[in-house]
C-alpha cells in the first residue's frame, strides 16, 4: 500500500505541475502535454485500484469493478495515444472522435462495442461461478 501511495502522490505532482515544464522541452502547447498527462493518470489510476480490487473476494461486484477498470486503462491510454498523433487540434471536425480522425476507421465504436463485451462477460462469467 506504501509504493500505491507512493505513485498516487508522484502521479498528482507530475499531472498538475510538470505541464508547463513538459511544453518546453517537447514544443506542444502545455494545454496539449496537460491533456496527454490526464490520459496517461487515468490509466495510473485505473491500474492501481485495478491491483486493489483483483484482491477482492470474487463475485459480481469484482467482476465489475475490474471491468472498470481495465475500461478505464484503455480509455486513458487511448486518450493518449491519439491527441500525441494529432498535430493540430483545429483541424479536427467538432464532435469527432479524436481515434477516428487519426485512423480514419471507427475506432470508438469499435471499443464500445468491446466494452460492452467486456461487461456481458464479466456478469456471466460471475453469475456462471456463484
Amino acid at each position: 500500500m506504501k509504493w500505491i501511495a507512493f505513485v498516487l502522490l508522484l502521479g498528482v505532482f507530475i499531472r498538475h505541475n510538470t505541464y508547463n515544464f513538459l511544453a518546453e522541452q517537447t514544443h506542444l502547447p502545455p494545454q496539449t502535454i496537460f491533456y496527454l498527462l490526464g490520459g496517461l493518470w487515468e490509466a495510473v489510476l485505473c491500474s492501481a485500484l485495478l491491483m486493489i480490487f483483483w484482491a477482492m473476494r470474487s463475485g459480481i461486484w469484482k467482476n465489475l469493478a475490474v471491468a472498470a477498470m481495465l475500461i478505464g486503462i484503455l480509455e486513458g491510454l487511448q486518450v493518449f495515444v491519439c491527441r500525441l498523433c494529432v498535430k493540430d487540434i483545429y483541424a479536427v471536425p467538432p464532435g469527432t472522435n479524436l481515434c477516428d480522425y487519426v485512423s480514419g476507421l471507427p475506432v470508438g465504436v469499435s471499443l464500445t462495442c468491446l466494452y460492452f463485451l467486456i461487461l456481458c462477460w464479466s456478469v456471466g462469467h460471475a453469475t456462471r461461478t456463484a
